[in-house]
C-alpha cells in the first residue's frame, strides 16, 4: 500500500513540473495495475471484497442480505462480474479504476 501512496504522490508533484502525458499515462496504468493485482493480505478492504463477490454471487438470498448494507450500485456491479468472471478481481479493477480516473483526468485537462 505504501509503494501506491508513493506513486500516487510521484504523480502528482511530476504533473506540475512537466508536460509529459506519457509519464502521467505510465503512472496512471502502473497505479491501476498494483490496484487491480494486490494481494488478498494487502490492506483491510480487499478481503472484505472478496467476501461480499462470494456472497452477492452466492444466490439471492445473498444478494438480498448484502444489499442491506451495501449500495446498490456495487451489488449490481459484483452480480454483473460475477456472470462474466469467476473471481473478484475484476471488482478490485473497477474500484481503483473509480478511484484514480478522476484525478488523472484532471491532471490531464490541466495541461
Amino acid at each position: 500500500m505504501t509503494v501506491y501512496i508513493y506513486l500516487f504522490i510521484i504523480s502528482t508533484i511530476l504533473s506540475f513540473f512537466k508536460k509529459n502525458n506519457f509519464l502521467l499515462f505510465s503512472l496512471y496504468l502502473l497505479l491501476l495495475c498494483i490496484g487491480s493485482f494486490r494481494s488478498i493480505d494487502v490492506g483491510t478492504d480487499t478481503s472484505n471484497y472478496e467476501d461480499m463477490y462470494k456472497i452477492i454471487n452466492s444466490g439471492e438470498e445473498g444478494r438480498q442480505f448484502i444489499s442491506a448494507f451495501v449500495e446498490p450500485g456495487w451489488v449490481f456491479i459484483n452480480y454483473i462480474c460475477g456472470h462474466f468472471f469467476d473471481n473478484y478481481r475484476p471488482i478490485l479493477f473497477i474500484g481503483i479504476f473509480l478511484s484514480i480516473t478522476p484525478f488523472f483526468m484532471r491532471l490531464w485537462k490541466s495541461h
